[in-house]
């Protein structure tokens, strides 16, 4: 199961707020969905992500911070290793042109 790292739990305590308080405001009924997205077992849709932005008075990657640094890390090193494969096969590709 994928786990997304996020700061939701920091920012609603920080507010002073419980899970359930939370899930008031976005017209939840409990505090489940509010739970499974603190501890990373899901995610909110755009549309609750940005509401969750306004309740704690942060930018929506403040919420996620974490995983967009790991994100990007992912598709720097992909991108590095993408282009190194890219330069060995132009590399062949010339070789075989030139012979």
């Amino acid at each position: 199961m994928q786990n997304y790292s996020n700061n939701l739990r920091e920012l609603r305590k920080a507010k002073g707020m419980r899970q359930i308080e939370v899930a008031q405001l976005l017209g939840h009924l409990n505090s489940d969905r509010i739970s499974d997205w603190e501890t990373g077992k899901g995610m909110p849709s755009v549309v609750n992500l940005f509401k969750l932005s306004t309740i704690y008075g942060v930018t929506t990657e403040k919420l996620y911070q974490d995983l967009i640094t790991l994100t990007a890390k992912e598709i720097e090193e992909k991108r590095t290793s993408g282009l190194s494969e890219w330069e060995s096969r132009m590399k062949t590709t010339k070789m075989v042109e030139t012979q």
